[in-house]
């Protein structure tokens, strides 16, 4: 962030879609939807959290089928639960929302001030405007 690396790649992103040349293939689908739609458009499942402890922390809370499973898994997953800041009581009834939010968070939100970054320039441009009016 310092270096504004994230405010260049979007740059350089823009301007070889902007002058013809071909759109980033190197990126994966999750975040090439979220920079084409914005994060908050964007659905995130417990399978897109890369890192493996998380996933496994937050899918034993999707997966938890009794009240006494569900409060193990929570219990492993309290300090994620803290820094999403999720302040519901998690129940069997609600669980797999909770799952999916933290999911969401841990993949978008934490990395929020990126995707803004990015967006400094591309906002700037006809590009990414027009496909998001357009769907394009």
């Amino acid at each position: 962030m310092k270096d504004n690396g994230y405010y260049y790649a979007g740059q350089i992103m823009a301007m070889s879609i902007g002058h013809g040349g071909q759109s980033p293939c190197f990126l994966s689908g999750l975040l090439y939807d979220c920079l084409h739609k914005g994060p908050d458009n964007i659905k995130v499942t417990p399978e897109d959290i890369p890192d493996e402890d998380i996933k496994s922390k937050v899918m034993s809370v999707l997966q938890a089928d009794t009240e006494s499973q569900l409060q193990d898994a929570v219990m492993q997953a309290a300090s994620l639960i803290g820094l999403a800041g999720h302040s519901v009581r998690i129940t069997l009834a609600n669980k797999q929302e909770t799952a999916f939010d933290l999911a969401h968070w841990y993949v978008l939100q934490r990395t929020r001030a990126p995707f803004e970054r990015y967006d400094v320039y591309t906002h700037t441009t006809v590009i990414v405007p027009w496909q998001r009016v357009t769907g394009s």
